[in-house]
């Protein structure tokens, strides 16, 4: 690539990364002062809608995190290798994992609701973020956690640097939610209901039961236990609670003993199942380890550094067009 070509590449990806960040910067003073103007609510006390909380997440099921082996509520972690050399050099994920999918509790004082992670954008400090050799750790046992995660990545050896990344939030930890309430009898999907997924305490209707037992054509026919081809009334009431007590024995077996857990009991909130928190229609929803302040003063200070460098930027790389080319 020509000395002007290279010069026009990097003078165009500034003007756009500082077209970006200012507009970025917008959207986050906007967010900032939606959580001004949003009170803290008690759980027991929500209102449906845009809402923000503060409480103690706990597991609707038993998970454990990737990289230390250890319970969990929440996890996302990615890695990344580099790989080529020089300019031809880049960096290309191959290890991603989360939990989006698994919803977990949320518990105040008043009361206890679902979380439903899936599309949130998380503001906690990082629990790992770091560049690593694997070659280095790959020629000793590697007796640290890390290490132990970092030899199971694919990276084929190849002693290319490794970038990680990892939330984790863990049980009885503090999170700040802003996110939208949803009730109503059935704020999951039936295909999420039978599913190890969800916890047991989200009950299936018999409407939604007897729809997932006439989809079953093998079910049905045992259902005629005299071979008359037809499934009477009473075949049908025997065979409905038949494979309702067949599914709550399979949620049943995918709920946490209580029992087993190590640490220390919170005091048990009344429970709310029905209603879930999850993104907005605009799609936002705000995970965040910090105290409200905190988020505010974060948020204040980076959308106040975004607006104020990216056009700056963008302007640089339009004067250093200018003056090269003297457009």
């Amino acid at each position: 690539m020509s000395g002007d070509s290279e010069l026009v590449v990097g003078c165009a990806a500034a003007i756009g990364f500082g077209v970006y960040l200012f507009y970025r910067g917008l959207s986050e003073l906007r967010l900032r002062r939606l959580i001004e103007e949003t009170g803290t609510s008690k759980i027991r006390s929500l209102a449906m809608g845009l809402v923000e909380l503060c409480g103690r997440a706990t597991p609707s099921i038993a998970l454990t995190d990737p990289v230390y082996q250890k319970s969990c509520v929440y996890f996302r972690v990615e890695a990344k290798e580099r790989r080529g050399s020089g300019k031809n050099s880049r960096w290309v994920t191959i290890y991603e994992n989360n939990t989006d999918h698994i919803p977990f509790y949320l518990s105040d004082e008043t009361g206890r609701v679902f979380v439903s992670p899936a599309g949130a954008r998380i503001f906690f400090e990082k629990d790992i973020y770091l560049t690593i050799t694997p070659g280095s750790l790959l020629s000793g046992p590697g007796d640290d956690p890390i290490s132990r995660f970092v030899s199971r990545l694919p990276c084929g050896g190849s002693g290319n640097p490794v970038a990680i990344s990892a939330h984790f939030i863990r049980e009885y930890e503090t999170v700040y939610v802003l996110g939208y309430a949803v009730s109503g009898e059935h704020p999951f999907t039936l295909q999420e209901k039978i599913t190890d997924r969800i916890p047991a305490k989200v009950r299936l209707s018999l409407a939604e039961i007897s729809r997932l037992l006439k989809a079953d054509p093998e079910r049905m026919r045992r259902l005629d236990k005299n071979g008359d081809n037809q499934v009477d009334a009473e075949e049908w009431d025997e065979g409905l609670r038949a494979f309702q007590k067949e599914l709550e024995k399979t949620q049943k077996a995918a709920a946490p003993d209580a029992a087993l857990a190590t640490t220390p009991a919170a005091p048990a909130p009344a429970a709310i199942p029905e209603i879930l928190i999850r993104t907005t229609p605009d799609g936002l929803l705000i995970l965040a380890d910090k105290e409200e302040n905190e988020l505010l003063t974060h948020l204040g200070r980076w959308s106040i550094a975004k607006i104020a460098a990216g056009p700056a930027l963008a302007l640089l790389g339009a004067y250093l067009l200018i003056q090269r080319f003297g457009l």
